[in-house]
This record gives structure tokens, sequence and C-alpha cells, in this order.
């Protein structure tokens, strides 16, 4: 049985990297504000600045069983804090 694996951040970068290496021998979950390139990966949209976006994310993962969670998302802001 293949381990379930979710990757915060998985369309692009790191964690887009690591999605399409593991895809092959896990079941992979990725949230981003943009869907996977590779249609073998399972997508839930999510933005991190949006609280509800986040609470709905947690309660379809809470359904899933997921074996490993690598949390790679972030938050950039731009311009004067």
């Amino acid at each position: 049985m293949k381990k379930k694996v979710f990757i915060s951040g998985g369309s692009s970068g790191i964690g887009e990297h690591l999605a399409n290496n593991l895809f092959a021998n896990c079941e992979v979950y990725t949230a981003s504000r943009s869907p996977s390139k590779n249609p073998e990966i399972i997508y839930f949209p999510c933005d991190l600045r949006d609280d509800q976006q986040i609470i709905d994310l947690a309660q379809k993962l809470s359904k899933l069983e997921i074996d490993v969670f690598v949390f790679n998302a972030g938050i950039w802001y731009f311009g004067d804090y």
C-alpha cells in the first residue's frame, strides 16, 4: 500500500520537485494557489492568506489518513511593512 504524502506549496520550487519525485511510490496530495503541473498529483486549492481556505483544507486532510506532512508553503510580502 502506498504511503500518503501531503506537501503544502507543491506547485513550484522545492515542493514541486519533491512531489514529482515521490508520486511514483506514494499517493501525493498538494495544496497551493496554483495547481500541480503533474496530473498524477492530487491538488487542493488553498491560499494561506485566507483563514477559511486553511480551515477547509484541514477538514479535507483529516479524512485522508496522511502518513507524511511536508509544510513547505510560505507567505511572501512585498513592499513596506
